[in-house]
């Protein structure tokens, strides 16, 4: 019987097509949580950024897993799980950007910045309906305190600067950008230690997902779940296929496997 949920926020809670939550995702999770299922929301989003976590608001959760894994706290603020990217990797993507000319996001437990503002970061901002961090450089950035990277990259881009980094891993978004999270990292490792947290385990627990950044999660689930519009390459990480999510796919998958 699935015990704990952990679910993606854009294109899973939130309609693919318009980048906002769907009402019977909401909903779904209220009946879940009513009937003794935890719920937590797991993001590549800075949820304690209010730009970042305002999609969430009203949405009565147990947890986040937040910057894909990086920073996993409960609802009362309770942090479970905080690990910096290897600092090395940051300090070499920070040569990087200067030396390419690509914007990046510093993304620390409480803010979000940025070195740079080229016209990819307002694209991939205004794709993504997000207020775009404030531009504050890397003067200030502390290498050993950096959670998380976002890297502003063309495909083509990517491909030079992947093999750059010794111990941190790109995870495309779309075709504007990329996170930067430790290899060993990522939603699953989250996932884990928050279930190690609760006594939970993984058998007991349910992922859903539609990126390539919920694989690992929807690997390490006892059920995973991929969203209709996922790629092949999600779709085949996953046990089963949900509906839209605009069509009430949320709400029919947790009554599929009775979670309501």
């Amino acid at each position: 019987m699935i015990q704990t949920v952990f679910i993606d926020v854009d294109g899973t809670l939130t309609s693919p097509r318009t980048g906002r939550l769907v009402p019977s995702a909401a909903q779904a999770i209220r009946l879940a949580r009513r009937a003794g299922v935890k719920v937590f929301a797991a993001t590549g989003r800075h949820t304690k950024i209010p730009a970042e976590g305002k999609v969430l608001e009203g949405v009565g959760l147990d947890g986040y897993l937040a910057l894909n894994g990086q920073l996993c706290y409960l609802a009362d603020g309770t942090v479970l799980r905080e690990v910096p990217m290897d600092a090395e990797d940051c300090r070499r993507l920070m040569d990087l950007s200067r030396e390419m000319g690509f914007s990046c996001a510093v993304v620390e437990r409480g803010r979000m910045y940025l070195d740079t503002f080229h016209e990819q970061v307002r694209a991939y901002h205004e794709r993504m309906d997000i207020t775009p961090p404030e531009v504050l450089g890397f003067a200030r950035t502390d290498p050993k305190r950096v959670l998380m990277m976002m890297a502003y990259l063309t495909e083509a881009e990517e491909a030079q600067v992947a093999p750059r980094l010794k111990n941190s891993v790109l995870v495309r978004l779309n075709e504007l950008g990329c996170d930067v999270i430790p290899r060993d990292g990522g939603k699953a490792a989250g996932m884990l230690a928050v279930l190690g947290a609760l006594g939970e385990s993984p058998a007991r627990a349910m992922a859903l997902g539609d990126g390539e950044n919920d694989k690992t999660m929807l690997k390490a689930a006892g059920v995973g779940v991929a969203m209709a519009h996922s790629s092949a390459a999600v779709r085949a990480c996953a046990d089963d296929i949900a509906p839209p999510v605009e069509e009430d796919g949320i709400l029919r998958v947790f009554q599929k496997y009775h979670l309501i």
